[in-house]
């Protein structure tokens, strides 16, 4: 998944829980498979999704942290109201913010995400609407087009993103998508997000080289003022420093089943570490101790040192960059090390330096 949001004006901690998976759309770079985008129920229970939350607070307080439960992967705002209630409610018991993500796909159900998102809102007045843009539906729809900018004008928070794959690369030059997505939507900030998970990277879908990808970026991000504007905020979540371990005992992601995982944050996606990527947990929310095993426990010490010493490999001289320290800190380590055995087709540093180039030719035209 793309970065979620980073406001200079909101410091919340963006924490992503799986909840609920359904989705009736077939955006091609989607990270997951036909048969969990079928499960119309959520897949984290309403009591286990309560007991993650009080963690959560508990977790945060302790840090004088703001956290902010991001809801994903489905579409939202599908659920029966009812249930999105239930759910809604048991953040606001907790008095804490909270995201969602959506696709808004489902044209019979216009009526119901209007509903649903004016639910979010009186659940909390500054929620973010986390929004997966299908290019091939926004050229083709407009009352798909209409929906989402229904959804922009109302929340209160935005983030877009689109997923790449080989088929919008090859569908669509970079200035193209740019173009098209200004003229539907309006001069809005969007991410492209392409870190295929590695179950995937096998799939015809996903072999095109990240390095093409990574230029693709760059064109549709220099496209657009709001482009340029997105990259430099994107630069922007590189400036703290610190052990991977620090960075681990803020950010994360909860898993259906409790479990905890690692996550990183690359320039080109967030990548959750879970067993799509076959990943390990961390460990479970206990009852009793909440996250502290998880996050401070022996395998948070591992993951740590794994990702640090990854920092060294390849070809990218990390040793020589000025990001290094950064990187090391978002756990850029931990994503090379995931694509051990893809690097050859990476073509391009997963950290900002590759964004900071593209800002810097801007700055000189």
């Amino acid at each position: 998944m793309a970065a979620l949001l980073q406001s200079g004006d909101d410091p919340a901690t963006d924490i992503t829980l799986e909840v609920f998976n359904y989705c009736q759309g077939t955006c091609t770079g989607c990270m997951l498979t036909t048969t969990e985008r079928r499960e119309a129920m959520p897949v984290m229970t309403l009591s286990g999704f309560k007991r993650a939350l009080g963690a959560l607070k508990d977790w945060g307080a302790a840090r004088q942290l703001d956290y902010r439960p991001v809801l994903l992967f489905g579409d939202l705002p599908w659920l029966p109201l009812n249930i999105q209630e239930n759910y809604y409610q048991a953040i606001a018991d907790q008095r804490l913010k909270m995201g969602i993500t959506m696709t808004l796909v489902d044209a019979a159900k216009t009526d119901h995400y209007r509903q649903a998102l004016k639910v979010v809102c009186e659940a909390d007045p500054g929620a973010v609407f986390d929004i997966t843009v299908d290019p091939v539906r926004l050229e083709r729809y407009p009352d798909y087009v209409e929906r989402v900018l229904e959804a922009i004008e109302t929340a209160p928070h935005l983030h877009l993103q689109i997923l790449l794959s080989e088929a919008i690369l090859t569908r669509y030059a970079p200035e193209a998508l740019s173009d098209l997505f200004e003229e539907r939507l309006g001069p809005q900030a969007v991410s492209l997000g392409f870190t295929p998970t590695l179950e995937n990277l096998a799939l015809r879908n996903y072999g095109y080289q990240v390095g093409s990808a990574a230029d693709y970026a760059r064109r549709f991000y220099s496209q657009t003022a709001a482009g340029r504007a997105h990259l430099a905020r994107e630069l922007a979540r590189y400036e703290a420093q610190g052990e991977h371990l620090d960075f681990l005992h803020q950010t994360f992601h909860i898993g259906p089943d409790l479990n905890v995982y690692p996550v990183a944050y690359t320039i080109w996606g967030d990548v959750i570490l879970d067993q799509r990527n076959g990943g390990k947990p961390l460990g479970a929310i206990d009852e009793d101790e909440g996250l502290a095993p998880a996050l401070t426990g022996i395998a948070a010490q591992r993951q740590s040192l794994h990702s640090a010493s990854w920092m060294s490999r390849g070809d990218f001289d990390c040793h020589d960059c000025s990001y290094l320290h950064s990187c090391t800190f978002n756990g850029i380590g931990s994503a090379r090390r995931l694509y051990r055995d893809f690097e050859t087709r990476t073509g391009s540093c997963y950290g900002p330096r590759e964004v900071d180039q593209v800002l810097t030719m801007v700055a000189a035209e």
